[in-house]
């Protein structure tokens, strides 16, 4: 069993978005080199769940469900990442009374596609999103635990 908990610790959260295997991939403009994630970490509607050390996931709440961001270091990949992100997602039904995640993934990141569908989410199709072009959007039902 994975234990996780919330941080708004940024020294935590900020080595995970800053991470070389993670930075890239986080929807900050081509180049960016180090974020201070300080805004979003302050900001009510945002919890950041994690494993610690390697798994992270930042839960935006929204009118329609909470969209989750996953930010997974190299040493926590495949069933390992798998089983992490299933014990946040159980975590965040069970602390919040989340019903709904939501996920959005770039359609040439077939890595994270595949990822979506690995922790049983349903696809909603392909889309045009303003900060990633063509994406496939995902949603999953979290049962009441």
């Amino acid at each position: 069993m994975v234990e996780v908990f919330a941080t708004r610790d940024p020294t935590l959260v900020n080595s995970f978005a800053n991470d070389p295997d993670i930075l890239p991939f986080c929807g900050f403009p081509a180049g960016t080199e180090c974020v201070d994630m300080s805004d979003r970490i302050a900001n009510p509607a945002i919890v950041f769940v994690t494993d610690g050390s390697g798994a992270m996931i930042c839960f935006d709440h929204t009118a329609k469900g909470w969209e989750f961001h996953s930010m997974f270091r190299r040493s926590c990949r495949g069933r390992k990442a798998i089983t992490a992100a299933l014990a946040m997602f159980d975590w965040l039904a069970i602390s919040t009374g989340a019903r709904v995640l939501l996920g959005t993934c770039p359609i040439n990141n077939l890595p994270v596609r595949w990822f979506c569908r690995q922790l049983g989410m349903d696809s909603l199709g392909i889309s045009q999103s303003n900060q990633f072009g063509p994406v496939e959007r995902f949603r999953k039902e979290l049962a009441c635990l």
